[in-house]
């Protein structure tokens, strides 16, 4: 086949509208065949000459995708039919679901048609097919009698002949994610399709049938949206720091090896440092705030009225995805040996917003690793998954902080003395106290360190104290030590650090205390560590 259509095209593409498998060449083409490459050709060639290159795949989706109203179908599904293929009826019998299935079957082949490699994905283009298909006009006025999406445009009638132009209805929403705007009706078909797409990429499930499911998926969480309820949206987690034999599954979701899909969602990352080499799959708590009027947003003062009434709920939306991600890249960790921590740093993050084109993306700059990567085999990943079953059911709010600065002290601390304070944070996190603090700290963590022998207890106490009271000179403005010396300070700290948290999440009463200085003197005074189990003495 042609390299030139190849290019352009794609392979997946071109075997659909020529109604060819996916394996192998094609040999001994018919004439409808070679109709069909000779009008793909044409187009190719005419997008090359216009202004705005970077723009080519856009163009040649409106193309492709344009609706022929005198065959009923996208000039892709005809070219298919032309080439001895079939088209598809597909029916669910929600009749929302049925005229997006139409719309979907006719969109399929654009979604085919290979992505810009460096840029994160964006589906917005489909416009040409759902504003001239009877099935996007159709679906129009089925939102609008729906009784839970006429919800979105609180304004307007469901009635046909008394509502207006149907390119005028809109309103503004803000959602958990902290974004929002003016939100229109003609756009939610397009947005049903092209997050269908991101969804299907995500999974990996790419066949036609996937993409219906997607679909009808996709409109039921719009239906729990649109009356104030909540649904679960894809997030994605590029991590550096750890490579992977297999797939680790966590309570969260799943960390797996970058897939090419992956590339779509994150794009290359042009000069940003360290590469995703594991993405966490999960999903986040999303819900539309607020659905009001487009006019009262754009009056004087109203979106910012409104947002600043629900800042709270941003706040509260952001910092669960955080604490979620901060727990997955903790229950690595506390798989690790103290010696060689599995230290995982965040590079890209991508989370569907279903009510913007494409996803809301963010990139972390991370060029400098304290550790080094680690591969995880069969048997840490399991031990993953154990620790990260642990770290779920057991893990106290209290010890957040601790556990969010432990893994940034293995993960994205540059410079080792800040890995050193934030080590030492964790320390006081779990048996810190307002007073006689070095000491007792320092105490606490030495017997739950070395619980059998007191002669190892005191020399462990001896070396906890000599980090703590250069941490603390350090704060108080003494001189720092060599670089090779601060290194050497993080790893120790980290490495109590770690073996202490792995302790006492063998004392579920330990661990659930709510009062770090009460847990210190439980494990100075009451407390039994030995091996032969928790008991106060």
């Amino acid at each position: 086949m042609d390299n030139y259509l190849t290019e352009t095209y794609g392979r997946p593409f071109l075997d659909y509208v020529l109604a060819t498998s996916n394996h192998g060449h094609i040999n001994d083409l018919t004439d409808g065949q070679k109709a069909t490459l000779k009008l793909l050709h044409n187009v190719a060639e005419a997008v090359d000459t216009e202004d705005g290159k970077d723009l080519r795949r856009v163009h040649i989706i409106h193309r492709i995708s344009g609706y022929l109203p005198e065959h009923n179908c996208s000039v892709a599904a005809l070219l298919r039919m032309q080439s001895g293929g079939e088209i598809p009826e597909p029916h669910h019998g929600d009749p929302l679901v049925d005229c997006m299935w139409r719309l979907a079957r006719d969109a399929w082949p654009s979604f085919l048609i290979p992505q810009d490699e460096n840029w994160p994905a964006f589906f917005g283009a489909m416009g040409a097919l759902t504003f001239t298909h009877p099935a996007g006009n159709e679906a129009w006025n089925r939102i609008l009698q729906d009784d839970s999406l006429k919800k979105l445009f609180p304004e307007y009638s469901d009635d046909p002949d008394s509502r207006g132009e149907v390119t005028e209805i809109q309103s503004s929403v803000l959602t958990s994610a902290g974004r929002g705007g003016t939100f229109q009706l003609v756009s939610l078909p397009d947005l049903i399709l092209s997050h269908a797409r991101m969804r299907q990429l995500i999974q990996n499930e790419l066949s036609f049938e996937s993409f219906l499911s997607a679909v009808a998926a996709i409109i039921a969480d719009w239906r729990r949206l649109a009356i104030g309820r909540q649904a679960r949206t894809p997030v994605l987690v590029g991590f550096a720091g750890i490579t992977l034999e297999r797939e680790v599954n966590l309570p969260q979701g799943r960390l797996r090896k970058r897939s090419e899909a992956d590339r779509l969602l994150f794009g290359r990352q042009p000069g940003l440092g360290r590469e995703v080499s594991v993405v966490l799959e999960t999903t986040h708590a999303f819900k539309i705030l607020k659905v009001a009027p487009a006019k009262e947003m754009l009056s004087n003062n109203g979106m910012t009225n409104i947002w600043k009434g629900l800042e709270s709920k941003f706040e509260e939306s952001r910092k669960q995805l955080d604490h979620d991600i901060d727990m997955v890249r903790f229950s690595v960790l506390m798989a690790s040996e103290p010696t060689s921590p599995m230290a995982m740093a965040v590079v890209s993050r991508a989370m569907l917003d279903m009510t913007q084109h494409g996803s809301s993306f963010g990139t972390h700059a991370v060029s400098f690793a304290p550790y080094g990567d680690v591969h995880i085999d069969s048997a840490r990943a399991e031990k993953i998954e154990h620790w990260a079953r642990e770290v779920k059911d057991k893990h106290p709010g209290k010890l957040t902080l601790g556990a969010r600065r432990l893994v940034s002290a293995v993960s994205t601390r540059t410079d080792p003395l800040d890995g050193l304070i934030d080590a030492i944070i964790c320390w006081e996190n779990m048996v810190g106290t307002d007073m006689e603090t070095s000491f007792r700290v320092c105490g606490a963590l030495a017997c739950l360190l070395e619980p059998e022998s007191g002669e190892e207890r005191t020399k462990r106490f001896k070396e906890l104290k000599s980090l703590y009271d250069t941490r603390s000179k350090l704060v108080h403005g003494s001189r720092e030590p060599s670089y090779i010396e601060a290194q050497e300070y993080r790893s120790q700290a980290v490495g109590y650090a770690l073996r202490a948290m792995q302790q006492l999440y063998r004392f579920p009463d330990l661990l659930s205390e709510p009062e770090s200085a009460v847990r210190g003197t439980k494990i100075l005074l009451t407390y039994d560590l030995s091996i032969k189990g928790s008991r106060q003495r």
